[in-house]
């Protein structure tokens, strides 16, 4: 976990929190996988390695998290529908990188 930015407010995500964020998830070779804006979800909704990260994260932070397989979906591949035809979008085995801001904590 690399820390980009710290943010200002003393609040701090926990892992029973619902949190909006922004983020980008990618594969290692740099292939986005996935982004979202205004996204809200509870913190131990996440992966593993995702909650972990986001925990501790003060409202205004943005974090890099690289996050290696056994904290995501170890030998799981994920695949999404694209015109009628599953496409792979997280092969087997994948490191994830995620950018992540925390906008808001809504407990």
């Amino acid at each position: 976990m690399e820390e980009l930015v710290t943010g200002t407010s003393p609040a701090r995500a926990d892992a029973n929190d619902l949190v909006r964020i922004n983020y980008v998830g990618q594969l290692e070779d740099g292939t986005v996988f996935d982004s979202a804006t205004n996204y809200t979800e509870r913190v131990s909704a996440f992966v593993a390695g995702f909650s972990e990260g986001v925990t501790g994260m003060r409202i205004g932070s943005k974090r890099r998290l690289t996050i290696p397989p056994y904290l995501a979906y170890s030998t799981e591949r994920r695949t999404r529908t694209v015109d009628g035809e599953e496409v792979e979008i997280i092969p087997a085995c994948s490191t994830l990188i995620f950018e992540v801001v925390l906008l808001d904590i809504l407990t």
